[in-house]
């Protein structure tokens, strides 16, 4: 009886080894996808951030090459081959290096940087109905720096969502141009256009609905969303679009002669000699074979210079209209976005765009650390007097050859303190007139033009809270300006995704409860507060509806009439 009783044993350890075997093999199998062409592809999975407690499972696919890149400056092409030889998984198990850029070193980066990462609950089974939104993020960075990986699912995937991030290039390698096929500019945004095509064809394999696919990016991440809007090649690829703090339409959004800049950043890269006539032939065959790292020095050489100068030294770094004859490639750009969006000719769909409360207060510091500060100009009374507001507005592209409009500005946002010739009191106007005139009047312009079209429901906010976390140090890590930054660039994303290292508090957590939510709703059904007692009202020029984002959301109108205020708020009582 022992020996049957022990045989018995044996048996049922056998079955529990096998029955573990089989669940090992069949979580395994969950986070693997196959997807077609590529090939299979392992995923791994991961723990959501808590909210209120509670926690999500998710799986991630990370590094995952989306695109090829055939020759340094020129348009990508859409990766469409085994991601492996042999049949062997591919293992998107962690993020892609990053594409050339400042900061970084050397072995963190590399040209073929293009990869996409996907978070999502589950891959596809079989059931279409079982498909998720798609919410497609376009990193910010000024076009200069930022990766896809760093803005995780870690929050996101609090909520139903399939979440997808990706590299694009960036500086110079991204927007280069010499106006001719040779190098014909904008080739971080065909990186672009290729994730998207990546998403619509690939996307359902992971559990995601190609038909509902929504772009979302934040200040040149939102440029790009515009400019998705705007471009011919982008049509039907997406199905709603979200815009924080940036639009094609801004001075710094979209570049329509980068020549001459081009040619500055090309003498210091040691591409142009300035002894002669420029030969863009020769400037092209240098700039292709020079090592990365020299067109990522260059380009910080020369926006250095460029912002010691007062200006902004973004014409080498900003999607380009191609305003030349080209045969070899489709244009990305054919025209500028403002055309577009004044006739109406922009991707008709629901549109979510907004800005923080005091977005110009890091540019605003930009300008004091490089040019004030930098030319010992921080307290020359006599310049802040009668010079100062002039430099920031001709940096700001907003042009006066009698300075009368530069005097009305001044006037509108300053009052008397314009007159003090004394920075610290002048800065609060000065913060609203950054705030303005660099974010706000333009990306507010291309929400109106969209709204025109009653069938693209259009929704503006203003995100207006000030929790105890601000990247506004973290955006000048070596010389943070001598002025708080208030609800400043970027700050609206602390609540979207883990930028920081500090737990919320009860109120930072009911935020970012209706940031994420804000933005899943949007995805799902184009509209940020479907069934909501709060409801958020459809912008229009009639009434300026919008939504006020603070510790408690709330429904306002005329957003315009209050441009000229918040940064008095910055002033200490």
């Amino acid at each position: 009886m022992d020996r049957l009783f022990g045989r018995f044993l044996v048996m049922v350890c056998l079955l529990c080894l096998l029955s573990r075997a089989s669940q090992a093999q069949g979580e395994e199998d969950d986070v693997i996808v196959d997807a077609g062409v590529l090939g299979r592809i392992r995923g791994t999975r991961a723990v959501t951030a808590h909210e209120f407690g509670v926690t999500r499972e998710y799986i991630q696919f990370r590094g995952i090459p989306y695109g090829t890149i055939p020759e340094r400056f020129l348009p990508s092409r859409l990766y469409e081959e085994p991601l492996t030889e042999g049949g062997d998984i591919f293992n998107a198990t962690s993020a892609g290096l990053s594409c050339f850029q400042p900061i970084l070193y050397p072995f963190m980066m590399t040209e073929d940087c293009l990869t996409i990462n996907i978070y999502t609950h589950k891959k596809f089974t079989g059931n279409e109905r079982e498909l998720r939104p798609v919410l497609f993020f376009v990193h910010g960075g000024a076009f200069t720096v930022g990766s896809g990986a760093s803005f995780s699912g870690l929050r996101m995937m609090n909520r139903d969502v399939v979440y997808v991030t990706f590299n694009y290039r960036l500086g110079l390698n991204g927007f280069f141009s010499l106006q001719n096929e040779n190098i014909p500019g904008n080739a971080g945004m065909y990186d672009v256009v290729n994730a998207l095509k990546w998403v619509n064809k690939y996307i359902k394999q992971f559990g995601g609905d190609p038909t509902l696919v929504t772009i979302a990016g934040q200040s040149a991440g939102s440029v790009t969303v515009t400019q998705l809007m705007a471009s011919p090649m982008a049509q039907g690829l997406f199905h709603r679009a979200i815009g924080a703090s940036g639009s094609a339409l801004n001075a710094w959004g979209t570049t329509t002669d980068p020549i001459p800049d081009a040619i500055k950043v090309a003498q210091i890269a040691g591409c142009y000699d300035n002894n002669s006539a420029p030969n863009l032939d020769l400037i092209a065959f240098c700039m292709r074979n020079v090592e990365p790292m020299t067109l990522v020095n260059a380009l910080y050489e020369f926006q250095v210079s460029e912002r010691q100068q007062g200006r902004l030294g973004f014409a080498v770094v900003s999607p380009v209209v191609q305003s030349f004859t080209m045969n070899a490639y489709t244009k990305f750009l054919p025209e500028h976005p403002r055309q577009v969006f004044e006739q109406g000719r922009e991707s008709q769909v629901p549109l979510l765009m907004g800005s923080t409360k005091h977005d110009g207060s890091y540019v605003m510091g930009v300008f004091y650390n490089r040019f004030l500060k930098d030319n010992g100009l921080e307290g020359d009374e006599d310049f802040i007097r009668n010079e100062l507001t002039t430099r920031i507005l001709d940096s700001l592209g907003v042009d006066d050859i009698s300075t009368a409009v530069h005097d009305a500005i001044s006037l509108q946002y300053m009052q008397e303190a314009r007159k003090s010739g004394n920075f610290s009191t002048m800065f609060p106007g000065l913060i609203d007139i950054f705030s303005v005139f660099f974010f706000k009047g333009d990306c507010y312009q291309t929400a109106l033009l969209h709204s025109k079209n009653a069938s693209s429901p259009t929704f503006w906010y203003s995100f207006d809270f000030k929790g105890h976390a601000s990247l506004f140090a973290s955006l000048f890590p070596s010389e943070v300006p001598p002025f708080p930054g208030g609800v400043t660039h970027t700050d609206d994303l602390i609540y979207l995704y883990s930028l920081t290292f500090s737990e919320f508090t009860p109120i930072e957590a009911e935020v970012s409860r209706r940031m994420l939510s804000y933005w899943a709703n949007f995805a799902e059904t184009g509209d940020p507060t479907p069934g909501s007692e709060t409801k958020w009202p459809r912008l229009n020029d009639t009434n300026h509806g919008y939504m006020i984002l603070d510790e408690v959301a709330f429904a306002d109108n005329n957003y315009h009439a209050k441009w000229v205020g918040p940064g008095n708020e910055l002033v200490a009582p």
